[in-house]
């Protein structure tokens, strides 16, 4: 490309310069005359700058004063070399036995077999390439601390586990044909990544983090079935935005939760929830549980009585309140929820085992078996 430039036809000089990225130029811009030329040229290099991705190419400014040796600056930008374009770029604080684009083929091909990886780049560990033929990703115990994009054509199943993730938030989204992001026994605090996650998705696991409120800003995919959130630090489980309308299991086990009174509506959708393991004392949700509930896990947690004041949907047909604090004393006090709550469509079986005393005998086993109950003490 010729770059000198003379004062002498300078419009029409820059035309042929520019003339490779005229068809992505605005018609504004693909205008060069002697009018305002230095804030056209200013427009020009701004619009091929946001085209290119350079290496070593910083922004440049013109103005009238010697302008014709400034513009070899637009010589530059328009001649540049590009940065390659990876649809993976991930950092690891330490990749362990990878090190190199043969290491990393064998690692893909022991996980992933038939997945391939071009143009690999490994810098302070911030690994980076292009992988194709590649549905199921497995990317787990690598150190990973930074998922800056992972946009692979096709990928399925995207499995980060055992990794040092703290803020899963990718600056790109996510493949559209995604539908498991699994990202347990992580270090994530807070879940709430910027940009919707895939509209397919049907499986989000986050089990094992430090997650202590669970309340993304952006609703979750539309598609979503399972939501798995065990073992982090959730006190209150209330989201601002509802959950997924096609949400079928919620599992809340081994987290913090004194009492699980969400301000809006579980989904119509919901089958299962698992709220076992948790410090609820009293379970007395001021909103009726979906119709469609039919597993309710309450086992190891600190209840002395169970008397919601809403009945339990009458779909239930599992509900599990072993290993609790229910004393006879605790029983009696749920006779008055017993006595209020509809027969069940299909038997239902409810466990207390492994409280403090028996329900064997009780009136309240008495009223629950009158409701198609199998009472197991």
């Amino acid at each position: 490309m010729d770059c000198k430039f003379i004062w002498f036809n300078l419009p029409n000089k820059i035309k042929e310069v520019i003339a490779p990225y005229s068809s992505h130029l605005s018609n504004e811009v693909n205008k060069v005359t002697w009018f305002n030329l230095p804030n056209k040229l200013n427009n020009i290099y701004e619009e091929i700058y946001n085209l290119k991705t350079c290496i070593a190419v910083e922004p440049s400014k013109f103005t009238w004063f010697d302008l014709p040796n400034k513009l070899q600056a637009l010589c530059d930008l328009v001649g540049c070399e590009e940065e390659p374009q990876y649809n993976f770029d991930i950092t690891s604080s330490n990749w362990g036995s990878i090190s190199d684009a043969e290491s990393f083929k064998v690692f893909l091909e022991s996980e992933s077999p038939g997945t391939t990886a071009e143009d690999f780049s490994l810098e302070s560990g911030r690994l980076r390439c292009n992988i194709s033929n590649c549905m199921v990703l497995f990317l787990e115990s690598l150190n990973i601390t930074h998922v800056e994009k992972c946009t692979i054509a096709g990928l399925e199943v995207l499995i980060l586990e055992n990794n040092q993730i703290v803020d899963f938030n990718p600056t790109i989204a996510l493949p559209s044909s995604l539908n498991t992001l699994n990202l347990e026994n992580n270090q994530i605090v807070d879940f709430n990544p910027t940009i919707a996650l895939p509209s397919s998705l049907t499986n989000l696991y986050l089990s094992q983090n430090q997650i202590v409120d669970f309340n993304p800003t952006i609703a979750l995919p539309s598609s979503l079935i399972d939501l798995s959130l065990p073992a982090n630090q959730i006190v209150d489980f209330n989201p601002t935005i509802a959950l997924p309308s096609s949400l079928t299991y919620l599992e809340l086990v081994e987290n913090q939760i004194v009492e699980f009174n969400p301000t809006i509506a579980l989904p119509s959708s919901l089958s299962y929830l698992r709220l076992n393991n948790n410090q609820i004392v009293d379970f007395n949700p001021t909103i009726a549980l979906p119709s469609s509930l039919n597993y309710l896990f309450l086992d190891n947690n600190q209840i002395v009585n169970f008397n919601p004041t809403i009945a339990l949907p009458s779909s239930l047909t599992y509900l599990r309140l072993s290993n609790n604090q229910m004393t006879l004393a605790g029983y009696t006090a749920s006779e008055a929820w017993a006595t209020a709550q509809p027969s069940f469509t299909s038997t239902c079986s409810i466990y207390f085992n492994n409280n403090i005393d028996s329900v064997s005998g009780t009136t309240l086993q008495t009223i629950l078996l009158t409701k198609n109950c199998n009472v197991i003490a």
